[in-house]
């Protein structure tokens, strides 16, 4: 539709516009809700789940803003990778988890732990490579 330079009707526009401006906030609202099936300090009594948390929310994006660094020159550039590498699991792990039978209680531990920690990290990480 792009390339052919297809014109959509306004209505259909605006529907697909209002139904992707819902993704944020039905993101979020799993991730309250997966907040209901556990207790918060429960989160920070896993060692593999602090683990695996630490790993994600601080050495990938620490070890690939060095990495990306050698290579770009452009700090807005490197910013925007350096916080798409700092940010949170995507709730959409905990929802597969879940419609496939999957361990749906770990991936939502996961989702709601690196939440709480990227509010720590990602100035943490935004620091510690000067962007």
């Amino acid at each position: 539709m792009y390339f052919g330079k297809i014109h959509m009707p306004d209505f259909a526009v605006t529907t697909a516009k209002n139904l992707s401006n819902l993704t944020a906030p039905l993101s979020m609202l799993v991730i309250g809700a997966s907040f209901l099936d556990f207790k918060i300090i429960d989160l920070f009594t896993d060692t593999k789940l602090l683990l695996f948390s630490g790993i994600k929310m601080l050495l990938i994006p620490i070890a690939g803003t060095w990495i990306i660094k050698q290579f770009v020159d452009d700090p807005m550039i490197l910013g925007v990778c350096m916080v798409m590498l700092a940010t949170p699991v995507g709730s959409m792990a905990a929802m597969l988890a879940q419609q496939y039978d999957g361990n749906y209680d770990l991936a939502a531990r996961g989702v709601a732990l690196t939440a709480i920690l990227a509010v720590v990290t990602m100035p943490v990480v935004s620091v510690l490579m000067g962007a």
